[in-house]
């Protein structure tokens, strides 16, 4: 199994196919050592990345903010585009967050053997 955590791209993914929590008769499964070690890398790089983004999008509302008294302001277009991107980037996070409190509840749901 590969080690390494997943990038942003790997992390959109349906956890379903990666670790389902009910069999196709619709009892519980119990999720195998790799299905763990996967759900737990993809709720670690989701939140290092959720974060990394949070953080950015920050940055770039400071910088909007303080274009206004800049030397270097932005231009009405150029707000815009940014006021567009920190949306969907936005949207993206929770997604993110989402795909990562997922496989967090998988985890949690397959330690104490109930049905998630």
């Amino acid at each position: 199994m590969d080690k390494r955590i997943p990038s942003f791209g790997e992390l959109l993914k349906d956890l379903d196919g990666i670790a389902p929590i009910y069999s196709p008769d619709g009892g519980k499964l119990t999720l195998t050592s790799e299905q763990s070690e996967q759900l737990r890398r993809i709720a670690q790089a989701s939140e290092e990345t959720g974060d990394a983004l949070e953080l950015g999008m920050r940055v770039v509302g400071k910088l909007m903010a303080a274009s206004a008294t800049s030397e270097l302001p932005m231009d009405a277009d150029e707000i815009q585009a940014l006021g567009w991107f920190i949306r969907e980037v936005s949207d993206v996070v929770h997604c993110l967050k989402n795909v990562g409190l997922g496989a967090e509840y998988r985890l949690q749901a397959d330690r104490k053997g109930v049905a998630a």
